[in-house]
């Protein structure tokens, strides 16, 4: 695969093979790129951009070392974390099923309570003073059906997120 440096953002661009690269993308040697174990949306500093244009695998780790370019000027790229491969909608799927999960725990937390409350209400007779509970039955099945479905939504969030969530390195 070619390796090329993208000047404008900053970063490494991997094309696949026979493809060329723009006014903007200047060659990385391939082997160079190996050694270096260099990835598609790799951040540089200037001094990393210019280590890999005289082809200089110690000036590029030594670059890699240092907490930042010895002019004082870092590109944006070089500062932020690692590019995450994911799609955009893939993260918002994911941020999306992580509120879906903590919902689903939250009404299964919820409909415990309301059916313990329901269940253990109570009924006064105003004649003779004594009490029943009527509502145990409905208390138990709101409990029961209530946990049901926030179980059934805490499956379903977990699921999307075990298919969206970030690759290990």
């Amino acid at each position: 695969m070619p390796y090329f440096i993208d000047l404008d953002q900053h970063q490494i661009v991997v094309l696949p093979p026979g493809r060329l690269g723009g006014p903007d993308l200047v060659p990385v040697d391939t082997d160079l790129a190996t050694e270096l174990a260099l990835s598609h949306g790799q951040g540089l500093t200037n001094d990393q951009i210019t280590a890999l244009r005289e082809a200089n695998a110690t000036k590029f780790r030594f670059a890699s070392s240092a907490p930042g370019t010895p002019s004082g000027t870092t590109s944006p790229a070089a500062t932020a974390p690692a590019t995450d491969p994911r799609s955009e909608i893939t993260r918002r799927a994911f941020a999306v099923a992580s509120v879906v999960e903590a919902a689903g725990w939250i009404l299964l937390v919820l409909s415990v309570i309301a059916g313990w409350i329901i269940a253990t209400s109570t009924r006064t007779n105003p004649f003779d003073g004594s009490t029943d509970h009527p509502y145990v039955g409905a208390g138990l099945a709101t409990i029961v059906v209530g946990a049901v479905q926030a179980l059934m939504i805490v499956m379903v969030a977990t699921y999307i997120k075990s298919r969206t969530e970030r690759p290990a390195s």
